[in-house]
């Protein structure tokens, strides 16, 4: 889905494994937005300081700034825009190799640790 918001460009909401790269450090997180100038990954606990990173997805790789991090998320501005291929090719891989949503993977711990397969 795209949706339209404040923003020149389109966003793409997607679920994708991401590493997001800064001075505090190297996290592996998920990517939920992704546009051609920016992107909207949730860290979850990890906050981000604001500054320069490096965004990693699928064999894709964009510089950029953090320029905003609150309630679980963090904004990144690119340098320059991506190509619209690699927004192409993260829609069609956000159909078929998505992460699983929060209540997803809560339920997958819940039945691991119930089998006795996973300590919490």
């Amino acid at each position: 889905m795209i949706e339209r918001g404040r923003r020149e460009q389109s966003r793409l909401r997607v679920r994708l494994a991401c590493r997001l790269i800064t001075c505090a450090g190297d996290n592996a997180l998920a990517l939920v937005d992704l546009s051609r100038t920016g992107a909207r990954v949730q860290t979850g606990a990890i906050a981000p300081p604001r500054g320069d990173a490096v965004l990693q997805w699928a064999g894709m790789e964009a510089f950029g700034t953090v320029v905003w991090a609150r309630g679980g998320f963090c904004g990144l501005q690119f340098e320059e825009a991506i190509p619209a291929a690699w927004l192409a090719a993260s829609r069609q891989l956000g159909e078929t190799a998505c992460l699983p949503d929060d209540h997803g993977r809560a339920r997958e711990l819940t039945r691991a640790w119930a089998t006795g397969t996973r300590r919490l």
